[in-house]
């Protein structure tokens, strides 16, 4: 099975052989097809847009070195609480069906992470300070980057979520780590004499820059 991933919207899958597009991929029935990754919890069902109501998943799952599952997240934008609601999922290794999931919320999040970190009994996922100017989104003044605003000398938050199949179940937390802005994980591991959770990750230190594409200029 080949798919294309697209962290803002369902994966696409292509012919293996002559790389054709071929369809939407709900990864085994967990995303629903054709809406638009937000959910309005203020505002009663009925009067919620079909389009509305969906996930996307993110472009970067990792497989598992022990167990040979496929470990990703789907997520989706809680717009009146200013959060983000994640699924993490595992799919078996032997014919891509889904083995567990486990949902939860990311308060204060209006941006979904990038990347994910994968231990043997953990995610992690970094939130950058970044905020979303809705109003120009919404109003097609910008792109969704460019409504990105970012600030570059608060800390960074780990949040950290037991896997579907951990061993080890424990309550999700999150910690405060110094200014910087996260991109991609390299690695990550559970250090069995300290008892920490180490991850290795690229991005840049802090700056002042508040222009989330200016950033990616250096």
């Amino acid at each position: 099975k080949l798919l294309a991933l697209f962290e803002a919207g369902l994966p696409h899958r292509l012919d293996p052989e002559t790389l054709e597009t071929l369809e939407e991929d709900t990864m085994g029935g967990m995303l629903p097809p054709g809406k638009l990754p937000v959910k309005m919890g203020a505002i009663p069902e009925d009067l919620i847009p079909d389009f509305i109501g969906g996930a996307a998943h993110t472009a970067h799952p990792n497989i598992c070195p022990d167990t040979g599952n496929l470990v990703g997240w789907h997520w989706s934008q809680l717009v009146d609480r200013k959060s983000l609601q994640v699924t993490f999922t595992e799919w078996s290794a032997k014919d891509f069906s889904p083995v567990a999931s486990k949902t939860f919320d990311i308060p204060n999040c209006e941006l979904a992470p990038h990347d994910m970190a994968l231990t043997e009994n953990c995610i992690m996922l970094k939130v950058n300070a970044l905020k979303m100017n809705q109003l120009d989104f919404l109003s097609g003044l910008k792109g969704p980057a460019a409504s990105l605003e970012m600030d570059g000398r608060s800390n960074v938050v780990v949040h950290v979520f037991p896997r579907p199949t951990a061993k080890k179940q424990f309550e999700a937390y999150a910690v405060e780590i110094p200014p910087c802005f996260s991109i991609h994980f390299s690695h990550a591991y559970e250090d069995e004499e300290s008892g920490n959770l180490v991850c290795m990750f690229s991005g840049w230190p802090p700056s002042d820059s508040k222009d989330f594409l200016g950033a990616w200029g250096g």
